[in-house]
């Protein structure tokens, strides 16, 4: 194994422009290191997933590629090194939401360049999904067939509220403030989504849900505490299905939904179900909302399977 490259993938839409600013940052914590690196601009979407999957199909070079964004630009960076054993991944969370590194307690250390360099690498899981419908995917929708994710999918309640926020959120309203104003958007006129469940195999029949969520990591909607069982490294997804309810019931427990109080609350008994497994599958009735780690898709069905320890995320010192 050669020397470590190191990579930086800014994307310059991220956080208002707060990526750019990264730069004098990266080249003072680089000056004096003799650290190889180099720094790459993305041009629009999917381009830093396309970057890094030329760069590790080209290169058997040990490289870290450090997301330098939002949510998004995290999973268009995994969805490029993964299944390549040479990379790894850095996330620099300058983006809107950034649920992803709320999974840490020391955030603050993600935004410092220089103890990101000094950072080591250690396995992490990911979810693999697959779309079972043919009518959707790239032809159609315009999200690939398959596909990882790092942190997680939402769907119904959350998936809406997260395209929403997404569609509002500006200089005024960003990151959680965006994703609270989205919630009382969609509150005004929340609909369920009709779901058919398999988990691990079990079939849990067919039901309208509120929402629906297939976690690796335990953040959603800027701050939301959705899945607060879930372990980026215990080689298990986390599945969460709550049943539809009325709008009066969902305000009395989305203070304790948003907290990660909920899972043991005696009033969702009935109504929150929660199944670490391996595999689930998810068929709508029609097609539904997915939000895949923040990003929104419209899809049809789609299985969900977790990959143990497949990618290589380095932590910052």
């Amino acid at each position: 194994m050669g020397k470590m490259k190191h990579i930086f993938l800014i994307n310059p839409a991220a956080g208002k422009g707060k990526a750019a600013d990264l730069i004098p940052q990266i080249l003072q914590a680089v000056k004096g290191e003799s650290v190889d690196y180099e720094i790459h601009r993305t041009m629009n979407a999917y381009d830093a997933q396309k970057y890094v999957r030329e760069r590790c199909e080209r290169d058997a070079e040990p490289m870290r590629f450090y997301a330098c964004g939002g949510d998004g630009t995290v999973n268009e960076v995994v969805n490029g090194l993964y299944g390549f054993p040479q990379a790894e991944i850095a996330v620099v969370p300058v983006g809107s939401g950034n649920d992803f590194v709320r999974n840490f307690d020391n955030r603050e250390a993600f935004l410092d360049i220089g103890r990101q360099l000094a950072g080591s690498a250690s396995p992490v899981d990911v979810i693999r999904y697959e779309l079972l419908d043919p009518d959707t995917g790239e032809e159609g929708r315009g999200v690939p067939r398959t596909g990882v994710a790092l942190n997680m999918y939402n769907m119904g309640f959350d998936a809406q509220v997260a395209t929403k926020a997404g569609e509002i959120k500006g200089p005024v309203l960003k990151g959680s403030l965006a994703y609270f104003a989205g919630v009382g958007i969609i509150l005004a006129r929340m609909k369920p989504v009709t779901l058919s469940v398999r988990v691990d195999g079990q079939d849990l029949g067919e039901a309208d849900y509120l929402l629906a969520g297939v976690a690796n990591g335990r953040f959603s909607g800027g701050g939301f505490d959705g899945m607060p069982l879930a372990n980026i490294r215990d080689g298990k997804m986390d599945v969460i299905l709550v049943r539809n309810v009325t709008r009066r019931f969902f305000l009395s427990i989305v203070k304790k939904y948003h907290d990660g109080q909920h899972m043991d609350e005696p009033k969702l008994k009935g109504i929150l179900y929660h199944y670490p497994c391996e595999e689930a599958e998810f068929i709508p009735a029609t097609d539904m909302q997915m939000v895949i780690d923040g990003e929104p898709a419209r899809v049809g069905g789609v299985r969900f399977r977790v990959e143990p320890g497949s990618v290589m995320l380095s932590v910052p010192v």
